[in-house]
């Protein structure tokens, strides 16, 4: 008898809690029924679109109830039936769809298993999903953050979400496909956007609606359904998109040109409209936004120079730390194959702009906007879309996912040139005239070449020893900049830390120029680093004072101290590292 009075209590205070869930519902005008009133056995309907913008009914029966499979959370099984559900089983696309007994919502179809034999849905409850409606809106203009993780349910998955991707040619999909996959998406081709205005009183229960990842020239969309409509607030999907919790992105509708059968899980093929509102929040119950003005995206620009003429392509990305890099880097590789296409033997040369918004000080004296991150590239052999596509994709997520601040992107520019053919050489080895030098002199180095069809040549290139270059032995390293980078990463890797989002803004300048050849020399002098600086060759004093280990400063010794650096352009993709040494005597 002493545990009985607590559990009545609790039983009391959830009654009283989906109580207060379904009074808020009617006064949205938006009744359902409850897990507690449902039973095996039960029938109703469902909605969903199959065939264009049409919301037609499918049949349900309530298997099971299966209670806490997510904190705070149930699951309704039940099994689907008719439009075609017994052969095609549950489609990806169908998240969302609402589920109704005796005319009340009782939730969205969400889950599913792959192979299954029989349509058998997870059903998201309507009182969970309706949730989402009291939390708070992210403020205008701050950045989605990372991505909570994914969803799932006593073994069930979440049913992927069909993202439209314009141009998805078989060479594009084998590159950003894997890529996609990652964040539960399963691409297929569509038209870029559906044809003629889509009018807003079509997103009613059922209906096909999602969220534009990418919009413009190029177009990359999720669709799922929408579940509930009250006035211009809307819930879809019953499972997350990124589970980023509070978001900014588009809101779109979409017509569905089919629903393709498939043994793993099949999915709705469709074409998304124009932006019309947007989603607010990415729960673990669904997304929920509203029907109206349009979020800001990150603006893209792609200028595309080839033979075959000039273009200038412009999209927009959704702002998101997680996919930001990524969806920039597939829009990118999408204008470079509608251009091109995946040429065998090509040339490309590209150059990333990001450009940075001020600091978020408030007036009247917000600091200015830092100088713009310019990094340039030349990719040479087969498919160098690929190479550009992976580059951009590490460089971009560097600066998304930087420790220090949220990274104050204002835009994105690239320009990019191809040129027939294969233009790549290795270095093999590099011969001085000299063994010794005195500070002052030119060195000329012989470097040996072989390119990419085995044909072996000689390149001259003088290299000029400073004035205040120390005796001693001269170590000289030849390699292109990221090499060279590899290589420092090892000697002095405090050096690479960056220590702030400018240090790290810097580090990646130095990357890329695949076609030049930087020769950097070190001296066996003993230095320092020091909050990311390097010290050459610092007098011992001030080594000892440094190294101290009551000293506050973040110090790491080095073996060597660098002494020069000079770059050679060579006209062609270098691969390859060489090292001399000589002697430098006054």
């Amino acid at each position: 008898m002493k545990t009985a009075v607590p559990r009545r209590i609790e039983r009391t205070r959830a009654c009283i809690v989906l109580l207060a869930h379904c009074l808020a519902c009617t006064l949205a005008g938006v009744p359902i029924m409850t897990v507690d009133q449902l039973k095996p056995g039960m029938k109703g309907t469902g909605r969903s679109v199959f065939f264009g913008t049409e919301v037609k009914e499918f049949g349900i029966e309530v298997v099971d109830i299966m209670h806490n499979v997510s904190p705070r959370g149930d699951l309704i099984l039940c099994r689907l039936s008719g439009q075609g559900l017994e052969q095609s089983g549950v489609a990806a696309g169908m998240s969302g769809s609402p589920v109704y007994i005796d005319g009340k919502l009782i939730g969205a179809v969400a889950y599913a298993w792959s192979f299954a034999k029989e349509p058998l849905a997870g059903v998201t409850p309507a009182a969970e999903m309706l949730r989402m409606w009291d939390e708070p809106d992210r403020p205008e203009g701050s950045r989605s953050g990372r991505r909570s993780g994914g969803a799932g349910a006593a073994g069930f998955s979440a049913l992927p979400l069909p993202v439209a991707l314009s141009g998805l040619t078989p060479a594009l999909a084998e590159l950003v496909e894997p890529e996609l996959r990652k964040f539960g998406f399963a691409p297929v081709a569509a038209a870029g956007s559906a044809a003629g205005a889509f009018d807003t009183a079509d997103l009613v229960p059922g209906a096909a609606v999602g969220v534009a990842l990418i919009d413009g020239d190029v177009r990359l969309s999720g669709i799922g359904t929408l579940t509930c409509r009250d006035g211009n607030r809307i819930l879809a999907f019953g499972h997350p998109m990124l589970l980023a919790g509070n978001v900014r992105m588009p809101l779109v509708g979409g017509v569905i040109h089919s629903v393709v059968p498939s043994v793993a899980v099949s999915f709705k093929l469709f074409s998304p409209s124009a932006p019309l509102g947007t989603v607010n929040q990415d729960r673990l119950t669904g997304i929920a936004g509203n029907i109206g003005p349009v979020p800001d995206m990150l603006p893209v620009t792609a200028i595309v120079s080839s033979p075959s003429g000039l273009d200038t392509y412009r999209f927009r990305v959704i702002e998101q730390e997680d996919m930001g890099p990524m969806l920039i880097s597939a829009g990118l590789a999408d204008v470079v194959y509608q251009t091109e296409g995946n040429l065998e033997e090509m040339t490309l040369a590209s150059r990333m702009t990001v450009r940075f918004s001020s600091s978020g000080t408030p007036p009247p004296a917000p600091s200015p906007a830092p100088p713009p991150l310019v990094i340039e590239h030349v990719f040479s052999g087969a498919n160098p879309a690929a190479m550009l596509f992976r580059s951009a994709g590490n460089e971009l997520g560097a600066l998304f996912g930087n420790q220090f601040l949220p990274a104050p992107i204002a835009a994105v520019e690239f320009n990019i040139r191809f040129t027939p053919g294969r233009d790549l050489t290795y270095l093999l080895s590099a011969r001085p005239q000299l063994a010794r030098v005195r500070p002052g002199d030119s060195l000329r180095v012989t470097l040996g070449l072989r390119d990419y069809r085995g044909a072996d040549s000689d390149t001259v290139v003088t290299i000029h020893i400073p004035e205040l270059t120390p005796e001693g032995r001269l170590r000289i390293i030849l390699a292109p900049p990221d090499s060279l980078l590899v290589l420092e990463a090892m000697r002095a890797p405090a050096r690479l830390r960056p220590e702030s989002f400018a240090g790290l803004v810097e580090l990646l300048s130095q990357t890329g120029r695949e076609n030049e050849l930087v020769a950097a020399g070190f001296n066996s002098r003993p230095g320092l680093t020091l909050a990311g600086k390097e010290l050459p060759s610092p007098p011992p004093s001030l080594r000892s004072v440094l190294l101290n280990p009551r000293s506050d400063e973040q110090v790491a010794p080095t073996s060597d101290s660098p002494v020069f650096r000079q770059t050679f352009s060579l006209g062609r993709v270098i691969s390859g590292v060489a090292r001399i040494d000589v002697e430098v005597k006054r």
